[in-house]
């Protein structure tokens, strides 16, 4: 669906001369993810990542969200468990993949002390957006298969999504003994939330759902067992549902719900 859609820049990853870029990246017949790059003059590799989600996380630019999105990864030393070198410009993982998904691969290199990212690629567009890593085959698939740039769309075109608070209960009781559902729907594109139930500046109950392209998930937000315990003190609270939602391109949506509950 994204491929269909005009080539933009992701936000949060740099663009310039200086940005590493990506000649190939696919899967090769031993179902194993590969990538080749140039670095520009007067930079250095850092690092490049394979995820099953397009997502960035947006505290940690260049570096695809991991929720158990993780398929492959190569960096320079520290820490002592990368085996790369700053002159690097390819890389082939060791293990192999499932190949019942799509994949992403983004290469950050150093510019001084400046991190620049290149654009993100799509290996293998033609399957699904699955979350994880999902299993290998007992054998190789033996159909090697090359990605392009990914193409995103503007965040101002992706469809907003969707965070309600499904029969909440009234009384403190309720809350303590069933939680609060909630439900999460993403009208075109994949999505990752971050979920949190909070009583004023107490955290209640949290969890990080992603919701594939089209779908929704609906889930119980359930207070701690300390929690419960403050809640049960209370003749009256107010509580806050909130859901922060990462899209494709860096879009950022924040959706909060109140919640008044008495004895």
């Amino acid at each position: 669906m994204a491929a269909m859609l005009a080539a933009l820049s992701v936000p949060g990853l740099a663009a310039g001369a200086s940005e590493p870029q990506i000649t190939s990246a696919g899967i090769d017949a031993n179902d194993r993810l590969f990538a080749t790059w140039q670095l520009a003059p007067g930079t250095t590799f850092d690092t490049v990542e394979f995820a099953s989600s397009s997502i960035v996380e947006p505290l940690v630019p260049g570096a695809f969200l991991d929720v158990d999105n993780f398929a492959g990864f190569e960096c320079v030393p520290p820490p002592r468990s990368c085996d790369g070198n700053t002159a690097q410009t390819s890389y082939r993982e060791s293990l192999r993949v499932s190949r019942d998904r799509r994949y992403f691969v983004v290469v950050n290199a150093r510019a001084g002390r400046r991190l620049v990212n290149s654009a993100i690629w799509v290996i293998d567009d033609a399957k699904p957006l699955l979350p994880g890593e999902g299993e290998p085959s007992e054998e190789p698939v033996n159909a090697p298969v090359f990605g392009h740039p990914l193409f995103v769309p503007p965040p101002e075109t992706i469809p907003a999504p969707l965070f309600s608070v499904l029969t909440p209960p009234k009384r403190i009781g309720g809350l303590v003994q069933r939680g609060i559902r909630v439900r999460l729907t993403c009208p075109a594109f994949e999505c990752y939330a971050d979920l949190e139930l909070r009583l004023g500046k107490t955290k209640l109950a949290s969890a990080d759902p992603s919701v594939r392209p089209g779908g929704r998930q609906t889930l119980r937000l359930r207070p701690s067992r300390s929690a419960r315990a403050r809640l049960r003190a209370r003749s009256r609270v107010r509580v806050r549902i909130s859901a922060d939602v990462i899209q494709p391109g860096g879009k950022r949506t924040r959706i909060a719900h109140n919640v008044l509950l008495r004895r």
